[in-house]
C-alpha cells in the first residue's frame, strides 16, 4: 500500500514538518511544503517535494498539516484562505478548535521525537488522530497508516495525557542524559561509557515494566554511595539539587526515609 494517489500540503518546515514530508514522499504522495522561509527547507527535500510560500499554497489537496508551534497554530489557521481538503494540526496538547473554520478538520499527532537534521533511527511510531466527522477520521486514518506503525483515535483530553507521558520518557530523560554528559566533560568519554548503559536500560523495557527493573543506590537505601555522589556534585549546584530531588522520589517510592 502506498500513497501514490494522495496529495499532502505540509505547512511549516520545522522538525515535524520536515520528517512528515520525507515520510509521505517516500510513500509516493505528492508533497508540497508551504512556509514563510523557503530557505529553511533542506535542499535534499526540495528535490522530492514542491516548495512554495504560504501565499502560493495550493487551495486543493487531500490533507493539509499545520506542523507549527502550538502558540502560532490559531494565528496561522485564522489567516489561511478557504482550503478544499482535510486540515489538521500535529500538536499533542491542543484540541481541534483552532481549525473549526474549515469544514473538515482534525488532529494528526505523530507520537515521536523529531530533529530535522537527524534521520529517524526508529521508524515505527504511532499517530494519534481526532476528527470533526467520520469522513475526516477515515481520511486521517488512511494517511496515518501510510507512515505509522499504529493509528489511535483519541480525544484531546486523552491525547494530552499521552503527550505528558512523552515529556517524562523523552524530554526529561534527555535532560538526565545531558546531566551525565556534563559530568563527563573531558573527564571520561561519555559516548563510550554512557551509551551502552542507556541502550541496555531502554532495551529492558521490551521485557518488563520500568518499575520491575529499577536499580541504583536509592532503591537499596545505600546512603554511603548517595552521600558520596552528592559530595562529587557540590560544585554543580543544579546537578546536586536534581540528584537529591530524584533520589528522594525513589527513596519514598521504595519505602525508605528521605534525605533531609
Amino acid at each position: 500500500m502506498n500513497a501514490a494517489n494522495r496529495t499532502v500540503v505540509i505547512i511549516g518546515a520545522g522538525n515535524v514538518g520536515t520528517h512528515l514530508a520525507k515520510l509521505f514522499s517516500r510513500q509516493g504522495a505528492a508533497v508540497t511544503i508551504a512556509c514563510r522561509n523557503i530557505a529553511s527547507v533542506p535542499d535534499l527535500l526540495k528535490t522530492s517535494c514542491n516548495v512554495v510560500s504560504l501565499e502560493d499554497m495550493p487551495a486543493e489537496a487531500d490533507l493539509y498539516l499545520l506542523t507549527l508551534k502550538d502558540t502560532v497554530i490559531p494565528e496561522v489557521a485564522a489567516a489561511l484562505p478557504e482550503l478544499h481538503g482535510v486540515v489538521a494540526h500535529t500538536s499533542g496538547s491542543i484540541g481541534m478548535e483552532p481549525l473549526s473554520k474549515f469544514h473538515q478538520h482534525g488532529v494528526f499527532y505523530p507520537f515521536q521525537t523529531f530533529r530535522k537534521e537527524i534521520p529517524l533511527s526508529v521508524s515505527t511510531f504511532p499517530i494519534l488522530v481526532e476528527a470533526s466527522d467520520p469522513a475526516t477520521e477515515a481520511l486521517l486514518n488512511e494517511m496515518a497508516a501510510f507512515i505509522a506503525s499504529g493509528v489511535f483515535v483519541l480525544p484531546a483530553s486523552e491525547r494530552a495525557i499521552v503527550h505528558t507521558a512523552g515529556v517524562f520518557v523523552s524530554n526529561f530523560t534527555n535532560l538526565m542524559y545531558s546531566a551525565g554528559w556534563q559530568l563527563a566533560d573531558q573527564k571520561f568519554d561519555a559516548e563510550k561509557m554512557l551509551l551502552p548503559l542507556i541502550l541496555e536500560t531502554a532495551i529492558r523495557l521490551k521485557f518488563k515494566s520500568p518499575a520491575d527493573v529499577q536499580t541504583g543506590p536509592a532503591i537499596r537505601d545505600d546512603r554511603e554511595t548517595i552521600l558520596k555522589h552528592l559530595e562529587i556534585l557540590q560544585q554543580e549546584p543544579a546537578l546536586y539539587d536534581m540528584y537529591k530531588s530524584l533520589t528522594n522520589v525513589l527513596l519514598k517510592k521504595y519505602g525508605h526515609d528521605q534525605l533531609p
